[in-house]
């Protein structure tokens, strides 16, 4: 029974060790002359994001191709999830290939991505090392649509690791739960 219960202990330690990511945080955010409304936000439409010019990490020209196709798309859709997700749904976050011109839209725009390496995330399932992990730096505009003015800009670092074998989603729907908790503690 004793070998039982360390194998479930031992799966247990590499269970929690496999999926392990760092928190999104919010480096920075700025008020824009319309953050008054920001009580307002019940809908918020996330736009197709805006990649860098260069795609770092490990990972093949043809990756990087496909991923300039599916990831503008793909991501605010993650985004979307994140913030819908943390708001319990007080916020509804919907992707639009358009500004909405009368809720609010958000429009993120990734300044720095590096995939990482997912052969040595693969190789470190136990410790704190964060070698071969992703990072996202990205800056992020809140609009009020029926106005056009700025609620606030955000500024984003994310990164993932361990067994997160695309860490680009996870790090696009991390941000959206920090976008979505970072409305709510200002509603």
């Amino acid at each position: 029974m004793r070998g039982f219960y360390a194998i479930l202990a031992l799966l247990a330690v590499f269970g929690l060790a496999s999926c392990h990511t760092s928190d999104s945080r919010v480096s920075e955010g700025e008020a824009g002359e319309a953050f008054h409304d920001i009580d307002e936000i019940l809908t918020l439409y996330i736009l197709p994001i805006e990649l860098p010019d260069e795609i770092h990490g490990n990972a093949s020209d043809r990756e990087r191709e496909l991923w300039r196709q599916d990831w503008p798309m793909s991501g605010a859709r993650s985004v979307a999830r994140g913030v819908t997700d943390e708001t319990g749904e007080d916020v509804t976050a919907l992707v639009s290939e358009k500004k909405s011109d009368a809720d609010f839209y958000f429009k993120l725009v990734i300044t720095y991505i590096d995939v990482g390496d997912e052969a040595i995330r693969k190789g470190k399932i136990v410790g704190n090392s964060e070698e071969g992990w992703s990072q996202v730096l990205a800056t992020g505009t809140l609009y009020n649509g029926s106005n056009g003015e700025i609620v606030a800009e955000l500024r984003f670092d994310q990164s993932s690791g361990y067994q997160v074998s695309e860490p680009f989603h996870n790090d696009m729907n991390n941000l959206g739960q920090e976008l979505g908790n970072w409305i709510q503690s200002r509603q």
